[in-house]
């Protein structure tokens, strides 16, 4: 299924998998495409016009937290691991979600959806790089397309949660609606967040992080061994994550980092490297392309003609 080898993949990948696309690519898609249908009945509760500057930052409060939470979240998945950053994400998550579902006014919708948009940033870099290190080799690029499969399927999620039918919206009259629904509506996410926080420890960290940053060989090699459920393929994979980070260090000019002695955090070594940044500038230009004609276009322009 979907170049899935499951004979290959045990249930606690399976699981790993499951509970890390469901509270970050799922989570994300949705809080992406809620403002698509909604933004009409939120002019109506909140007095304001569609040329209003307050909408457009309505609109703009996701990518805008975004951005932060995009540049911080590879710290923190290095600082305090992979799983723990995902579970923590859930509170900024829940926090933004919260105040976007009991809004009183537009101020704090703004609020909330800058927050949630923060932890979306988080989950969309940080959820991805667990699921690749939980992996075996074998699906690895399955599961990543998996990852953008649930954005799609979020997204989709919330058009149709947001269908005038669904919210109780007449269209020839769209101030009238049942006003208890989209409080309902912006409330989804929550679940999506239960889950993630219920289900996901009882999966384990990522091996990478407990072998490269905690520098913990023995958990590393137990984390690794639950999820391929095979101690020789631990073994294997353990030897040449050690293998290909000492060619990383011998290839920079540096001494591998052991004992006490912490992995460099940031941008700063990303930079100093052409080749990354190169790569980089090609993947980038068309995601920016794609992001300001199309992405832009879809989920958060006016669908209605000018009057």
């Amino acid at each position: 299924m979907w170049g899935l080898d499951l004979n290959s993949v045990n249930r606690m990948v399976i699981r790993s998998i499951l509970m890390d696309i469901i509270g970050c690519a799922l989570q994300f898609g949705f809080q992406t495409g809620a403002l698509a249908n909604t933004r009409k009945i939120l002019q109506h509760v909140f007095q304001l016009p569609s040329t209003s500057l307050k909408v457009s930052v309505m609109v703009a409060g996701l990518p805008i937290g975004g951005i932060f939470g995009g540049l911080s979240g590879g710290y923190f998945a290095d600082l305090i691991g992979r799983k723990r950053c995902i579970l923590l994400n859930n509170i900024p998550m829940t926090i933004g979600t919260v105040l976007m579902a009991i809004a009183y006014d537009e101020y704090s919708f703004i609020v909330g959806r800058i927050i949630a948009g923060f932890a979306c940033g988080i989950s969309t870099g940080v959820g991805p790089m667990y699921l690749s290190e939980v992996s075996p080799l074998n699906v690895k690029g399955a599961v990543g397309v998996l990852n953008q499969f649930m954005i799609t399927t979020g997204i989709f999620i919330s058009f149709v949660f947001s269908l005038d039918s669904v919210l109780k919206v007449v269209p020839e009259q769209p101030a009238q609606f049942n006003d208890d629904l989209w409080h309902l509506f912006f409330a989804t996410p929550l679940l999506f967040s239960v889950v993630q926080v219920v289900l996901l420890p009882f999966c384990p960290e990522s091996p990478g992080w407990l072998l490269i940053h905690k520098k913990d060989l023995d958990i590393a090699k137990q984390a690794l061994t639950k999820l391929r459920n095979d101690e020789e393929e631990a073994d294997r994979e353990i030897s040449m994550m050690i293998e290909e980070r000492t060619q990383e260090e011998v290839g920079r000019g540096e001494e591998l980092l052991v004992g006490d002695h912490r992995p460099v955090r940031g941008m700063g070594p990303f930079f100093d490297h052409h080749t990354y940044l190169t790569v980089c500038f090609f993947l980038v230009v068309p995601e920016l392309g794609q992001s300001l004609l199309c992405n832009i276009e879809i989920f958060f322009m006016d669908k209605e003609p000018a009057r």
